[in-house]
């Protein structure tokens, strides 16, 4: 495992150098700047508009995106026509981005600032509905959805973008340019490169591509951003944005593949903030290689399939969902290149996540001789600080690549991997807070000689991870691995090295088997994992090392209401052990954002609610040889606003060839009520309403129905 770690730190300073030597530092500004001071309004519509010199108007719009672009003045607005079957923008002519780099795009927006809208109906400017309205940029499958760009001064691009649908967008490297950036392929959507401020709102992203170059000598090209590369963007603001089925696809070469880094997003000294994201089967996939496939420790590894954030950036997501997301590690002819993070990766940066599902993602190592790594199925961080607030992590997979006659590779973290890299400076920590940690698998791939990995929930490598009132259950890994709840190591021989630990507060730790080597819970040499409070119930194996705290601990039922497939849902019954267990600070919500109002919070992540009662209900309805007795309550709430109970009672008399009869009897405010002298056999339903004083109905039972008879039969709590 450290030979690992210090392979990754070295390739990931080359990586870091490599992008200095292109990014230049640049000074936050307003996302919102362009709004503020926009001045015309230009219009186009794909279908009816004619790109002349006179169009732009709301009578005579322009045809293409690109044509109103290079007519407008900084800080215009571009309003772009859909319709029910969608209208289709794609790139018609050269533009300055071409010219300049070698970069071709649906829409080019080199040095200016700029508002382009989408989903107006034809003729129509004044509301936009673009899931009504739909405005496509297709890419073919040969161009950029968009570039967005400028040189040394960055405060003279920004982009607000709203209402498009991107699809099919292809980006490569850019010819024009020097060095590896004319092989190395970044954005297949968009490519936003040295820009204030990028404003995305109400998009879907979908089969998108960035490929890197295939090389005859060295290491393939990298491929960075499937749908959005945003490099040295001071601002970005994402607001409901879907990312579906868009690859970042990197390049083969003769001694090692390229890296892949964010199927879905890439973030390269950015600073990032989403709302309502979807990621959805998005891929990342290191390049392939006949060769050794280790360069100096790098490999052709695949990073964060939904997102990857890298040095210098800080994302803040929240309301997400990625779902299905994939990494994977290149193959080579001798060592593969490994899987970090199946949906998010964060290295040397910061990633807050906050009220997201992340679900049934894959870290999966490449395959060669000798298998590598699949890190994370869910997150993977090196040198990264992850604050996770309500966060559902459920059924990722970390699964290492095969190896055919040597080592296979480990799968470390079935959800989540956190290391940190040699070195006093760096540091990696995870803070998680209401988390669901469930069914998520670590597991080596296939080889003939041993692996090593696990951690079904959590694998920490000199690195510090926080857990308040969390649930981690049902974590598995396979005969090969250590820990199927949590595994952690401690490369004690690093000079200053902070210690590793794991501390969970009023969490639930449950339902997990030792596997083959019969440990459910390992902390290496040096490293510790700290219980304060909570529930260890159902684990099947044994605790190594420096584990603390086990005597705050409880066990029994946790009555979940159907854990694992195919409904996954860790809510706590009303039997659950967990329930009302913590005195003192807790947080002020569960995972849902349901308050904790009881008094006595529950320990994990989800607080007990009772079902919802109705406002009026049956206590109890019997019948005897000739009577049936009817009682019932009305809640508190309404109590006071009842003035009287009306019974409408039905039934037929045995024996006798009347139609029913129905009789409404006033109970006044008494709650019971019994009818007598009926005849043995007969059948009768029962309803009873609350009135107000105006005798309108504020509330009712519902009807019940019960048979008259000598044999008791009752009903003791009957909802309407």
């Amino acid at each position: 495992m450290r030979k690992a770690n210090r392979a990754r730190s070295q390739r990931t300073l080359s990586l870091l150098v490599s992008c200095i030597l292109i990014l230049a530092t640049v000074l936050p500004i307003s996302v919102q700047a362009q709004d503020e001071i926009a001045q015309n309004t230009l219009h186009v519509d794909g279908a009816s508009g004619s790109d002349d010199p006179a169009c732009g108007g709301t009578g005579n719009p322009c045809r293409t995106i690109q044509f109103a672009i290079d007519k407008a003045a900084d800080n215009d607005t571009i309003k772009v026509a859909g319709s029910p079957t969608g209208i289709v923008y794609t790139r018609t002519a050269a533009s300055q981005c071409e010219n300049t780099i070698g970069a071709t795009a649906v829409a080019c927006l080199f040095q200016k600032r700029m508002t382009i809208l989408g989903g107006y109906a034809a003729g129509n400017w004044t509301a936009a509905d673009a899931a009504t309205n739909l405005s496509i940029i297709d890419g073919r499958n040969q161009d950029r959805g968009a570039l967005v760009m400028s040189w040394a001064n960055p405060g003279t691009t920004a982009l607000h973008m709203e209402g498009f649908t991107v699809r099919n967008g292809f980006g490569m490297g850019l010819s024009k340019s020097p060095g590896v950036d004319s092989y190395w392929a970044f954005g297949g959507a968009i490519m936003a490169l040295y820009v204030s401020s990028i404003d995305l709102r109400h998009m879907v992203f979908s089969n998108n591509v960035a490929r890197g170059g295939d090389r005859s000598s060295g290491a393939g090209g990298y491929a960075s951003g499937g749908a959005v590369s945003m490099r040295s963007v001071s601002g970005a603001y994402l607001q409901n944005v879907t990312f579906e089925k868009n690859v970042a696809q990197a390049g083969s070469g003769a001694s090692r593949g390229g890296y892949a880094l964010g199927g879905g997003i890439h973030a390269l000294s950015a600073n990032v903030n989403g709302y309502g994201l979807k990621f959805l089967n998005n891929r990342s996939i290191g390049g392939s290689s006949s060769g050794y496939g280790d360069d100096n420790g790098a490999r052709a590894d695949a990073f964060g399939a939904a997102a990857t954030i890298m040095p210098g950036s800080t994302a803040s997501l929240y309301g997400v969902v990625a779902e299905n997301n994939e990494a994977t590690g290149g193959n080579a002819g001798v060592h593969a290149g490994g899987a970090f993070g199946g949906a998010f990766k964060v290295e040397g940066a910061q990633l807050n996540l906050t009220d997201a599902k992340v679900r049934f993602n894959v870290a999966r190592g490449g395959n060669a001789q000798y298998g590598w790594l699949g890190n994370g199925g869910a997150i993977e961080g090196i040198n990264a600080t992850i604050n996770l607030d309500r966060v559902v992590m459920i059924g990722n997979l970390g699964i290492g690549g095969n190896g055919t006659s040597g080592d296979r590779g480990g799968g470390n973290g079935g959800a989540i991997n956190i290391t940190r890299s040699s070195g006093k400076d760096n540091a990696s920590k995870v803070s998680m807070l209401n988390c669901i940690i469930a069914d998520n698998r670590a597991a080596n791939g296939a080889g003939s000689r041993a692996g090593g990995g696990g951690g079904g929930a959590i694998f920490n490598f000199n690195s510090t991870v926080t857990g308040e009132n969390c649930t981690i259950t049902n974590n598995t890994t396979d005969g090969f691995s250590y820990g199927s709840a949590i595994l952690q190591l401690q490369n004690s021989a690093e000079p200053g090295n902070p210690y590793a630990t794991v501390t969970l507060r009023r969490s639930i730790v449950a339902n997990h088997s030792g596997g083959a080597y019969n440990q459910v819970l390992l902390a290496g040499s040096g490293s510790y994992i700290n219980f304060e409070g909570g529930v260890y119930s159902g684990n099947r194996g044994a605790t190594v090392g420096n584990i603390t705290g086990m005597e705050s601990m409880i066990d029994g039922a946790l009555d979940y209401l159907s854990q694992g497939s195919p409904n996954y849902d860790y809510h706590i019954g009303a039997s659950s052990v967990a329930r009302d267990r913590t005195v003192g600070t807790t947080p002020s919500v569960d995972f849902e954002n349901e308050k904790r109002i009881d008094g006595r919070p529950d320990y994990g992540a989800d607080e007990f609610t009772a079902p919802p009662q109705p406002e009026m209900a049956y206590n109890q309805v019997y019948a005897t040889t000739n009577s049936v007795y009817v009682s019932w309550r009305v809640d508190a709430t309404i109590a006071q606003q009842v003035d009287h109970y009306r019974i409408t009672h039905g039934y037929v008399q045995v024996g006798t060839s009347t139609l029913p009869i129905t009789e409404t009897v006033n109970a006044g405010v008494n709650t019971a009520y019994r009818f007598a002298n009926l005849k043995e056999g007969s059948l009768h339903n029962f309803t009873v309403d609350a009135m107000n004083a105006g005798n309108d109905v504020i509330a009712s039972t519902g009807q019940t129905k019960i048979m008259v008879t000598s044999k008791r039969l009752q009903l003791p709590f009957v909802r309407r």
